[in-house]
């Protein structure tokens, strides 16, 4: 095994090979090495160097060696599309409407645009600081709460699905006057499915979002976290 030397400002739980006939999906163990993002880093075996995805993971600044699960799908893996609804660039006037639109949930107790709201609270994925975003909620089970990072259909990612996947351990959102400490989970496979046809069939909208582009609407499961 060769360990590569590298700068990572995360110390990633779990990875999985893109490739699932990947002959190190069993259990086996790599050294990471960020490259730009907080969810793409590169796995290194003598000679050869794999894409892997992260699952979760902050704190450390040196590379660290993973324990690759092939049974366990990981998580905020969803790549950007090339098409899309126009994106909002950050800046003074998107603060501003989502400033106003998190007072508008805190004075309905939680209601924005005809469906129930949260406030968000993430942790910027290159800068550290705080962040808050006002984001639609759907029921999930067991008291969780799913959200979609659908940015209306844009081709990328909104900057919040990085930022759970940099600091998964301090997520926390405010619903219901309440806050409430959670871990983010992206859901996959059938059990997205489910909650996707749970999703367009309350709020139609939502399917009209992922008509816009060609990227999957990332779902995101939020549960209470303890301890």
């Amino acid at each position: 095994m060769a360990l590569i030397a590298g700068e990572s400002g995360y110390a990633v739980r779990s990875v999985a090979i893109l490739d699932p006939d990947d002959e190190l999906g069993g259990h086996s163990t790599v050294t990471l090495m960020h490259f730009g993002t907080a969810s793409t880093f590169l796995a290194a075996e003598p000679g050869n160097l794999r894409q892997v995805v992260v699952g979760s993971g902050v704190t450390s600044r040196h590379p660290q060696r993973i324990s690759i699960d092939k049974e366990n799908p990981m998580s905020f893996n969803t790549r950007n599309g090339t098409r899309g609804a126009r994106q909002p660039s950050a800046g003074f006037l998107l603060r501003q409407v989502n400033r106003t639109a998190m007072n508008r949930i805190r004075r309905t107790g939680g209601k924005f645009m005809g469906m129930d709201a949260l406030i968000l609270t993430t942790i910027g994925a290159k800068s550290g600081a705080e962040r808050k975003t006002p984001v639609g909620w759907f029921p999930g089970p067991d008291g969780s709460w799913l959200i979609v990072a659908s940015a209306a259909g844009a081709p990328k990612n909104p900057a919040w699905y990085y930022n759970l996947a940099a600091h998964p351990d301090r997520i926390h959102i405010e619903v219901a006057g309440q806050e409430v400490p959670v871990t983010p989970e992206q859901l996959q496979g059938a059990e997205r499915q489910q909650a996707w046809q749970q999703i367009i069939g309350a709020v139609p909208r939502f399917a009209q979002y992922q008509k816009k582009t060609d990227r999957e609407l990332p779902i995101i499961r939020l549960t209470r976290r303890t301890g």
